[in-house]
């Protein structure tokens, strides 16, 4: 793990510890994991670096390229290992830095939401994990959005690891964009299973 990327993580999981009063469900679940893609609700930006910050091998993620507009912001998230995509299209550049970064054996953390204000599936995930035959580990997150509460210990930030989705109970969808939204739609399903 580069010397940078472990840095942040120690600090941000100083801040969860401090401010957001955290704690991870099932870890084993990615103490365990390999080359895998990651799939998790997405309410907040502080996310990625949360979830980077519990995971114990560096993880690359994919962000809205209006976040990169400012050159010393986007130079943090590429520290931080993120790829700028560009929302609403067919980000072909985005999605081949992710296949190759798949088949280098890294992995990556996907939003089936896409965004923080949306609530349509996007097929990502589905596409990455057929095209590239690996498993996924559904994560839910409580909490991260109320900051105040987890201060005064009213509330606890939940990072709920499920058990990973393994390839093999999926190895039969053929490469099609219907099934890259169908096994979006059961990763985003599960991941919603996770926090009830």
């Amino acid at each position: 793990m580069r010397k940078v990327y472990s840095f942040a993580s120690s600090f941000f999981r100083f801040l969860m510890t401090v401010i957001w009063n955290y704690e991870v469900v099932n870890h084993s679940g990615l103490k365990n994991a390999k080359s895998c893609i990651i799939a998790s609700n997405h309410s907040s930006y502080f996310d990625p670096p949360f979830i980077g910050a519990i995971t114990p091998f560096e993880i690359t993620y994919l962000a809205k390229s209006e976040l990169f507009k400012y050159k010393f912001f986007a130079k943090f998230l590429r520290m931080g290992n993120a790829i700028p995509v560009r929302r609403g299209q067919a980000d072909l550049s985005a999605i081949s830095k992710v296949l190759n970064i798949l088949d280098s054996g890294k992995s990556l953390l996907v939003f089936p939401e896409g965004g923080t204000n949306t609530k349509t599936i996007k097929a990502g995930v589905g596409l990455f994990a057929i095209r590239m035959k690996k498993d996924i580990v559904p994560i839910h997150i409580k909490n991260i959005d109320k900051p105040i509460s987890c201060i005064f210990r009213r509330k606890k930030l939940i990072i709920i690891v499920g058990e990973p989705i393994k390839y093999e109970s999926f190895s039969d969808l053929s490469p099609s964009k219907e099934n890259y939204q169908s096994l979006a739609n059961m990763v985003y399903k599960r991941i919603q299973e996770l926090g009830h």
